[in-house]
């Protein structure tokens, strides 16, 4: 206690304070519009890469309404994505799991790592829960892919989308017969 008391009676702390205050102050409006810039562009980057995610997936809508093959194809990311997701989420709960597991064992006195053992097993696991954390992370981003393949589905899979499909392969079959009848 005495030490803080001797602090704030010495000259020099006040006056490091006083410069410090006054340095702070001065480059205070400079900062502030390197920050306001720096919002804006992220802001401007962050509003263009929404509109190009949104056309993207507008066009995928409408290719998959239009095209029997485009909504065969976004089916299987769907389903692409809803097995990968799930893989990912085994791959943590192991992961976590085994972190967990290793963590709770009492540390031996026999081991091969020596007296290291404690310090290599505790590495090991916290590597794992780490791993599996980073895993998670990937994952919550795949099931993001997976409903936006799903809402495209939805979107998609109306009558029109149906009737548009049941046309295109009545006009497939259509030639086919038309041949056959020829020859």
């Amino acid at each position: 206690m005495d030490e803080i008391k001797n602090a704030f009676s010495s000259p020099l702390w006040w006056l490091t304070t006083f410069v410090f205050s006054f340095l702070v102050n001065a480059f205070s409006p400079w900062l502030m519009g390197k920050l306001s810039s720096l919002t804006q562009r992220l802001g401007d980057k962050r509003r263009v890469e929404a509109e190009k995610r949104d056309a993207d997936f507008a066009r995928m809508v409408l290719d998959a309404k239009t095209d029997l093959r485009a909504l065969i194809h976004v089916t299987a990311l769907a389903s692409h994505a809803h097995s990968l997701a799930l893989r990912l989420l085994l791959f943590t709960a192991i992961m976590l799991g085994t972190g967990s597991l290793v963590l709770s064992f009492p540390p031996s006195t026999e081991s091969m790592f020596g007296p290291w053992r404690e310090s290599v097993t505790k590495s090991l696991a916290l590597g794992a829960m780490l791993l599996g954390l980073v895993t998670m992370l990937m994952a919550n981003i795949v099931v993001r892919r997976a409903r936006m393949y799903d809402s495209a589905l939805r979107q998609a899979q109306t009558s029109t989308a149906r009737e548009l499909a049941a046309k295109r392969i009545a006009q497939d079959a259509s030639p086919n017969s038309n041949q056959l009848e020829a020859n």
